[in-house]
């Protein structure tokens, strides 16, 4: 019988996963049985072992696509930053295929017990440390709403010591059509960061050739 339970389990949760009951996935158990326990060690591997292999071979997560899927085909963003740039950008960073899981479920409990060592999660610092992270948000500043850049400084200076190595290479900065980095900045020789420093002689600056940016770094 123990055998079986672990099976029927999730194939149980997995036929509620389109049912609109968003809290489907707390039904799964995140910690295994005690197999060390001598009066309970026979059933608890028997359980485990139909729990694991139902668990890699059955569909049980709605997607953000509204698909079923198995656990091998989601990552979890454990940086928050996918409610900002998207889904689509964020998996761009990621380089991979996988989906989130759906935003109409509650999905915590794949961040705990087995499932945190069978599913791809990510943390901010395993974001920041893509290779793609520079150019994915550069593409997203460029076509981002103010709301959408304000939401993402935000979250900049919440994480900045997990981002610090990235901060000069992002397009911060707007001057007319152009958005640059302070790397760019740098190079540029002509541009600065407008400052309260600055600000007050903008005009002088302007006439010297001088061009400051829209954006105010003291703001």
């Amino acid at each position: 019988l123990f055998a079986n339970i672990g099976d029927r389990l999730v194939r149980w949760v997995a036929s509620l996963a389109e049912s609109g009951n968003k809290d489907y996935l707390d039904l799964l158990p995140a910690e295994l049985f005690d197999e060390k326990s001598s009066d309970t060690s026979k059933l608890s591997l028997k359980f485990n072992d139909s729990y694991k292999k139902a668990l890699s071979s059955i569909p049980f997560i709605l997607n953000s696509n509204g698909n079923v899927v198995g656990y091998g085909e989601v990552v979890i963003d454990n940086s928050g930053l996918s409610q900002i740039i998207g889904e689509d950008c964020f998996c761009r960073i990621l380089n991979t295929q996988k989906c989130l899981p759906s935003q109409s479920i509650e999905w915590k409990n794949l961040t705990k017990g087995i499932f945190s060592k069978i599913i791809s999660s990510y943390k901010t610092e395993d974001v920041v440390s893509c290779s793609d992270f520079v150019k994915e948000v550069s593409s997203w500043l460029s076509g981002s709403t103010e709301e959408g850049k304000e939401r993402f400084i935000k979250w900049v200076l919440e994480n900045v010591e997990k981002c610090s190595s990235k901060l000069d290479f992002l397009p911060f900065f707007t001057f007319g059509e152009e958005k640059l980095s302070a790397k760019d900045i740098a190079l540029k020789g002509n541009r600065i960061a407008t400052n309260g420093i600055f600000k007050p002689i903008q005009i002088i600056l302007n006439k010297l050739g001088i061009i400051c940016s829209q954006e105010n770094i003291d703001d």
